[in-house]
């Protein structure tokens, strides 16, 4: 039996299309699955933290952000800047007039 060599060279451009399909398909599902994921992980995140909300009396509440206040100053402040920034933005877009 002879063995058609040209077959092979043929075949392989089409298998590297094929492989380079199939590698996007899959970078784009790990995408989704990371999306998804993330989303379940944030979504347990604020049912936790809606339980221990609805668990504990506000003045304890408010003990344990002061103590983490303490312990972690720079994203407190950080926080702090960022909203700050952003209730200043949305007021003078509020105060702003209506121009014609």
């Amino acid at each position: 039996m002879a063995v058609d060599h040209t077959a092979l060279a043929r075949l392989d451009p089409a298998l590297e299309r094929s492989r380079q399909s199939a590698a996007k398909l899959l970078n784009r599902l790990a995408g989704k699955l990371r999306i998804q994921q993330t989303a379940r992980e944030a979504a347990i995140g604020v049912k936790q933290a809606s339980q221990y909300a609805h668990s504990q009396p506000m003045k304890d509440m408010g003990t344990e952000i002061g103590r983490f206040l303490r312990r972690n100053p720079v994203p407190a402040i950080s926080i702090a800047v960022v909203a700050g920034y952003l209730a200043a933005r949305s007021w003078k877009t509020a105060k702003k007039p209506d121009r014609p």
